[in-house]
């Protein structure tokens, strides 16, 4: 595992097994060293939310650099989360087909698995795939700058105001199985 650091002290909750609170404020977010690239991934988070985002504020995030981000679960303006990533100035985007309620315990996971010369990238919502996946012939890559929880892939001033229990990421794409073997954890 990778230790991060917290921009500005995080509250602790303890009820429900415990979880921590970020996006407080405007610096209420988490940066981690570098996780190192991979074409296949599987990144998660069991999230609530306590206002939902209208701009680019992301659950997790490869940080962005020149090369690419190699995978992140952010809003859009429209208020839905999409999984995706970017490389040569491109999204590649799976999104939502809902925009998910405050209050709430969300887990979420965005996969890029390859077959043969094909990626494909799906976003799960409580197990369940969420809109249609995405496939390209466009590998994901990083910069390898680091890794933001609960700001954008910037790592500026655009937080995800909620509590988050549970990030994982993995260098390989979870199955459809795990996924919902990972949800009922």
């Amino acid at each position: 595992g990778k230790n991060g650091t917290w921009q500005q002290s995080p509250t602790f909750k303890s009820l429900s097994g415990g979880s921590i609170a970020m996006g407080s404020s405007t610096s209420q977010y988490m940066r981690s060293a570098v996780l190192g690239a991979t074409t296949v991934v599987t990144a998660e988070i069991w999230v609530k939310f306590n206002a939902i985002p209208t701009n680019n504020s992301c659950l997790l995030s490869d940080e962005y650099s020149a090369a690419g981000i190699n995978y992140s679960i952010c809003f859009r303006n429209d208020q839905k989360l999409y999984g995706g990533y970017w490389r040569s100035n491109v999204w590649y985007l799976t999104p939502a087909t809902s925009i998910p309620e405050t209050n709430k315990w969300y887990h979420f996971a965005f996969t890029i698995s390859l077959a043969g010369s094909t990626y494909t990238s799906t976003l799960y919502q409580n197990g369940v795939v969420v809109g249609t996946p995405t496939t390209s012939n466009v590998a994901p890559t990083s910069g390898n700058t680091g890794f933001l929880i609960g700001t954008n892939w910037v790592g500026n001033t655009a937080v995800v105001d909620g509590d988050v229990a549970v990030v994982r990421v993995y260098s390989k794409a979870l199955t459809s199985a795990e996924v919902v073997q990972n949800y009922n954890v």
